[in-house]
């Protein structure tokens, strides 16, 4: 009952005169995510049309993941202890991920799905894999002369 109270209100109730101004199909989605009767798996039906696609297999398609579409210097970091991120997604992508120029991985054995800490906590390794990727990925844009 709480993700559903969370989905009513976040998606639903913050957002209710906008989203009912913008169609009849957006003001019955939001009647439907704001009804009592609706349980959590209705809710989150309704706000799949949102989308405008409604609660369908596009919708399901437009979530995936389109690496081959990245084109710009992309770091993912990724943690094989990540229940959110589950490692077998990563798995599953790596084809596509080693295939793209644009991406690169950063895989960490330990790391769960926040911020990636040191052994006693006080460092985040993320925070540094950034950095040296931004300076390094400026760096070569530079050498190529696109900087000045």
């Amino acid at each position: 009952w709480v993700v559903n109270l969370a989905l009513k209100y976040f998606y639903a109730f913050r957002h209710r005169a906008t989203l009912r101004r913008h169609s009849e199909t957006y003001a019955n989605a939001v009647r439907g995510m704001l009804s009592l009767k609706s349980g959590a798996v209705e809710t989150f039906c309704y706000s799949r049309k949102l989308s405008g696609l409604g609660c369908s297999d596009g919708w399901l398609d437009m979530q995936q993941p389109r690496l081959k579409e990245i084109k710009v210097p992309t770091l993912s970091i990724n943690s094989r202890d990540d229940p959110v991120c589950v490692w077998r997604n990563v798995e599953a992508s790596m084809p596509e991920i080693f295939a793209n120029p644009h991406m690169v991985l950063a895989e960490m054995h330990r790391g769960s799905h926040g911020c990636k800490l040191g052994v006693w906590g006080g460092a985040n390794y993320a925070n540094r894999m950034i950095r040296e990727f931004v300076m390094g990925c400026w760096q070569e844009w530079r050498d190529a002369g696109c900087g000045a």
